[in-house]
């Protein structure tokens, strides 16, 4: 009986998804604003926000909190950058207001379309105003604005910006690098489903799923019963095909209510690309593992044939030329020079957009033009490894770094796209624009080191375990970049240590590729950006020797298998890989004082190696505890008992 009626259910869900009704959209808990009460308040102005002269920080006329703020006649705002173009979103506000002439309302606009809430005017208590706005699909800014009318004042307090979002979100994790699905698999299909952050969200779901083949017949279905973000599974009787499939989803509300449908292609193949991302987040290139190992390039003349061989040397697998790109000088020499000296290319991209603030590409450029002409040239070289797309590029690029992204696929199914980033909290945002995603973080000198763990975390929770995930670590002065002509502050010079504890940060929290920033940095010792061979000689030794470092890990990374461990106490980052019978243990304590670590793993270990730290409990077996010296970081093995 249950299977029959299992069997209905899944094929009454795919007969709705034949018409993919739109979702039902639920109000995120989350509020897109900074300061929206207009509680942070520096020399009497309220911070945040783009304010008039006039405009007042009131502690005693409010609605919430202690502070609301007073406009006379002039509009205050605030630009929005984490709201994607094609969103609806939520948006109002408390007003009161005191012989008001004109409109007081609160407005979202963009470059070519707005809306408001219902206006007040005369004298009113604090009142509620609240409307709906769904973002074109070509806006590219967006703003909220407080208007108070034409004269009179209007205290504005607790204004809201809130998301409406489908209830939820479907990542395939098998298939998952671009839903390709070799023809040779046996394992279950595997999903993460998200669940919408909202207070108005059923606490209890039902999840129906099937995969169906090109005519429509039901290959497998299941259900599961959701109550908050999880993983489901879809057993196959017998390995598919090749050929294209269709794996749908059916959410319901326990009264049977239909709350939004989708579905997701899965392509089976024989044969994966020359280039792609497993299961595991490991990039395989040529069908076999490989670890990205990098260091960027980008001033003229820097990928010379004598720089690509010293970077080959140092221990580097990888180069990233902003040069090319569209700008470099025979692009096809540099190609060959990177393989002659072994390195793998990441081929820039990220300039080639019309018109985004950040890019470099002249206006007058077709810009898609060439991008289809540089892949076509280039995707079938033996150097090539992976296409750059998206250079800290803001969110409300969406559409522009989708459209690339799209067309990267489409003209080279054999290679991935990588994208890099320094939004913390939007990596999310940009899951259906890449391959592989990256934070680039550079704290040396000014902020806590743990913060590239920080970042590193923060992008990988973006990947759902579906995405391939690299970290960009400092080895340049950041003072380069303050502009004006001084000397290099010696303070924000990476050291060695600074360097490899950076690197092994990021390691140790997942990362499966590792690129450093940047070699043409080394080479200035104003921020005048003179090239100086004496600046550069001061630094590169210390770029080698972490190099060095990294190298020696090279085939654990690539070959070895990730132990899951508990941690019971710590504050020092840490990866178990597990490779040729032995435990390696990836550690950096970013912090300033001794820390120490203690771990549960997996077996049974005793200590091969003690690294540059102390092991507190040597023989501990399944228990394991070390101290490690301020912002060291160093690789423990460990073998079975």
């Amino acid at each position: 009986m249950y299977k029959k009626v299992l069997l209905l259910a899944a094929t009454v869900m795919c007969v709705n998804l034949s018409c993919q009704a739109q979702p039902l959209l639920f109000t995120a808990s989350q509020n897109e604003l900074n300061n929206p009460g207009f509680e942070k308040v520096a020399k009497e102005k309220v911070q945040q926000w783009t304010l008039p002269d006039n405009a007042a920080a009131e502690n005693h006329v409010f609605h919430d909190g202690k502070i609301s703020l007073q406009l006379d006649g002039k509009t205050a705002k605030q630009n929005i950058a984490t709201v994607l173009p094609g969103e609806t979103v939520r948006f109002g506000a408390w007003m009161r207001g005191e012989n008001v002439q004109g409109d007081a309302e609160v407005k979202i606009a963009t470059e070519n379309a707005s809306a408001q809430t219902l206006a007040l005017t005369g004298n009113f208590d604090w009142t509620w105003r609240e409307s709906t706005f769904t973002l074109p699909a070509d806006a590219r800014n967006f703003s909220i604005e407080l208007n108070p009318g034409q004269s009179g004042t209007v205290w504005f307090d607790g204004v809201t910006l809130q998301r409406q979002l489908p209830p939820m979100q479907v990542f395939l994790r098998r298939p998952h690098y671009r839903n390709l699905l070799p023809k040779t698999n046996d394992k279950p299909l595997c999903a993460k489903i998200e669940l919408a952050d909202s207070a108005n969200l059923p606490t209890s779901l039902q999840l129906n799923y099937a995969l169906k083949d090109n005519a429509g017949k039901i290959i497998a279905h299941a259900s599961s019963i959701l109550k908050n973000t999880q993983e489901v599974q879809l057993p196959l009787k017998d390995k598919l095909a090749a050929g294209d499939y269709q794996w749908t989803f059916q959410l319901q509300s326990n009264d049977g209510k239909i709350l939004q449908e989708l579905d997701k292609p899965v392509h089976v193949v024989a044969k994966m690309p020359k280039v792609y991302i497993d299961e595991t987040g490991r990039m395989i290139r040529n069908g076999k593992p490989f670890f990205p190992f990098g260091i960027y390039l980008g001033e003229k003349n820097d990928s010379t044939d004598a720089d690509l061989a010293r970077i080959s040397a140092a221990g580097f697998n990888t180069v990233l030329d902003y040069q090319y790109g569209y700008k470099g000088a025979d692009p096809q020499r540099y190609m060959d020079d990177a393989r002659k000296h072994h390195l793998a290319v990441i081929f820039s991209l990220k300039d080639l957009y019309h018109n985004m603030p950040g890019t470099y590409a002249d206006a007058k450029l077709d810009t898609n033009a060439l991008t289809t002409e540089i892949i076509n040239q280039y995707k079938t070289d033996p150097a090539l490894l992976a296409w750059y797309t998206n250079d800290e590029a803001a969110p409300i690029n969406m559409p522009l770094l989708h459209e690339k992204y799209e067309q990267v696929k489409t003209l080279d199914p054999d290679h991935p796209a990588f994208i890099t980033l320094f939004r913390e909290g939007q990596y999310k945002k940009y899951f259906s624009t890449t391959d592989i995603i990256s934070s680039d973080w550079y704290p040396f000198g000014w902020a806590p080191w743990s913060d590239v763990a920080k970042w590193t975390q923060d992008a990988k929770s973006s990947t759902r375990g579906a995405l391939g995930l690299w970290t960009v670590t400092q080895i340049h002065n950041g003072t380069l970049y303050r502009g004006g002509d001084k000397p290099q502050d010696p303070v924000y010079t990476p050291t060695y240590q600074g360097m490899k504890n950076f690197a092994f940060q990021a390691i140790a929290n997942g990362a499966n590729g590792l690129l450093f920033y940047s070699y043409f940095d080394l080479w200035y010792d104003t921020t005048k950006r003179e090239k100086s061979q004496a600046a550069f000689d001061k630094r590169w030794p210390d770029v080698v020797k972490v190099a060095g470092d990294i190298k020696t890990l090279l085939p654990i990374l690539e070959n070895g298998a990730d132990i899951p461990i508990k941690v019971l106490s710590g504050g020092i980052a840490v990866r178990a890989i597990e490779y040729q019978k032995q435990l390696y243990l990836i550690m950096a304590n970013p912090d300033v004082k001794t820390r120490q670590l203690s771990v549960q793993l997996p077996g049974d270990w005793k200590t091969s190696n003690k690294g540059s730290g102390q092991a507190a409990a040597e023989d501990a077996k399944t228990q394991w505890t070390y101290s490690l010296a301020a912002r060291d970081a160093t690789v423990i093995k460990l073998d079975q008992h």
